[in-house]
């Protein structure tokens, strides 16, 4: 568990689940990472974007790949490559 949650996999997809069992998510994902910081790297189709510990989406889709957070910044890659990023998703230096 990371933050009360541990991230599990069952059936090919990703959930979250609290120390009772219960799932934060129903939907299924098909990459997830810990939470860190409050937040966690989630992927449903192509893209990854980060989610809150109530399931809220707190970004866009739109990242390659997305690390989980540290000191208040995680390491995002787009198209044009790789940066960091706040918790809110601004770009803060490559």
């Amino acid at each position: 568990f990371f933050e009360d949650y541990a991230t599990v996999r069952f059936g090919g997809k990703y959930y979250f689940i609290d120390k009772t069992g219960q799932k934060l998510n129903t939907e299924g994902y098909k990459d997830a990472e810990n939470f860190s910081e409050g937040v966690a790297s989630v992927r449903r189709d192509k893209k990854y974007y980060y989610i809150d510990k109530t399931g809220k989406k707190l970004t866009e889709e739109v990242y390659s790949s997305a690390s989980s957070f540290f000191h208040g910044r995680a390491i995002v890659t787009q198209d044009d490559g790789g940066f960091y990023i706040d918790h809110a998703g601004r770009r803060l230096f490559s």
